[in-house]
């Protein structure tokens, strides 16, 4: 049995075989492959937002896959990670005073979104 290799983009694959003398044409066209999500949206709180040290922060970004993780970079204690989760949103409690940046990324069946943009608050 011989194959030629068809072509192949992000959405669809397309291939030929040939077997003994006779050639069949496959085609997966109805068959979308997963694609990795887009980098999802911050949402809140607003960059350059202030908080006192007695106020609880929550993170919120927009859905653009499954699962999500972040980084909260800044601050007496160094970076802050959350690992993989399900919801668009994360409470980190109070944090000591200083001035702190974030970012999320966005996974799914087709892989790993690359980082959101950084957004940052300052916890007087």
């Amino acid at each position: 049995m011989d194959s030629s290799a068809g072509t192949a983009d992000n959405e669809y694959i397309d291939y030929t075989v040939s077997n003994a003398g006779n050639t069949y044409d496959l085609w997966w066209d109805d068959i979308a492959l997963p694609v990795p999500p887009s980098a999802p949206a911050l949402i809140s709180p607003a960059s350059g937002t202030s908080f006192t040290s007695t106020q609880q922060i929550t993170l919120q970004w927009s859905a653009t896959g499954n699962d999500y993780y972040g980084e909260i970079l800044g601050g007496p204690n160094g970076t802050i990670y959350f690992d993989w989760q399900t919801g668009t949103s994360k409470n980190i409690g109070t944090q000591w005073p200083g001035t702190y940046q974030w970012h999320v990324k966005a996974r799914n069946s087709g892989g790993t979104s690359g980082w959101s943009g950084t957004w940052t608050f300052t916890v007087q």
